[in-house]
């Protein structure tokens, strides 16, 4: 072969490798566009696989507010209802009554001593333990699938779907504790604000829980294993004026678990 001959291969094969590289430098410019020509790649069959539009890291890398939840993965206000229902604890109850102070009558003589109430709370059993003492779980919701709601005369009592600050906490120390309380609930008028809805339960005993988790607290609470003094309690009306706000306290008699 002549050394003619074996340059022209060789020019030949330059322009074979030039060619290839540019092939490839389209490829991927191809695999990192999102749309070309007006056309949406991630529609076309088969290729959203390769742009990997729907496995894009988020800024965090995954490191969530929330068990590890990446920020496009923590459901927002408006989806908290599309989780899993396996993971909304809804307990419903019943109670009466037990104690009413309501001077400048605000509820209008509709709620007395005696007077049946019914009811129902939602969490989220995976709910992460902001609290670092191993005697204590709090577990703190935000989202409005969460909270809880009271009937009682004719009036409702619940946590404002748009701004819930819903707590469930556990205490298992030489008394063990199980309280809910809820800090932002929906006014009954614009002059009479609703500031505390909770329920407390009491075992002196310490025996009613095994330690401060949620997921190991029986669902729905025993009441047989707890005494209530404190009870449901609701209070509303004026900050530091007690002539005008009232206080609501009831023995809860029942408690069943909806979903």
């Amino acid at each position: 072969m002549t050394i003619k001959t074996c340059k022209g291969h060789f020019i030949l094969l330059i322009a074979l490798v030039l060619t290839a590289s540019w092939i490839l430098g389209s490829y991927s410019d191809l695999a990192y566009a999102q749309t070309i020509g007006g056309v949406d790649l991630s529609k076309i069959p088969g290729l959203q696989n390769l742009t990997g539009f729907n496995n894009v890291p988020t800024a965090d890398n995954g490191q969530g507010t929330e068990e590890g939840q990446g920020t496009n993965n923590v459901p927002t206000l408006d989806d908290a209802s599309n989780e899993p229902k396996s993971n909304q604890i809804m307990i419903s109850f019943t109670g009466t009554v037990t104690q009413m102070d309501d001077r400048s009558n605000l509820l209008y003589g509709n709620v007395k001593v005696g007077t049946p109430l019914t009811g129902e709370y939602t969490y989220r059993l995976p709910t992460k333990d902001t609290n670092t003492d191993q005697t204590v779980g709090d577990y703190p919701h935000d989202r409005k699938a969460f909270g809880i709601t009271v009937n009682v005369g004719g009036f409702v009592f619940k946590t404002d779907p748009k701004n819930v600050n819903f707590l469930v906490e556990l205490v298992n120390r030489d008394t063990d504790h199980y309280l809910l309380r809820s800090y932002n609930n929906l006014p009954l008028s614009d002059t009479i604000p609703i500031k505390h809805i909770s329920w407390q339960l009491d075992d002196e005993t310490g025996n009613a829980l095994s330690n401060d988790s949620l997921k190991s607290a029986p669902i729905p609470p025993i009441l047989q294993n707890w005494k209530d003094p404190y009870g449901l309690t609701i209070t509303g009306g004026a900050d530091r004026d007690p002539t005008q706000s009232f206080f609501v306290r009831a023995h809860i008699d029942s408690v069943n678990l909806i979903s």
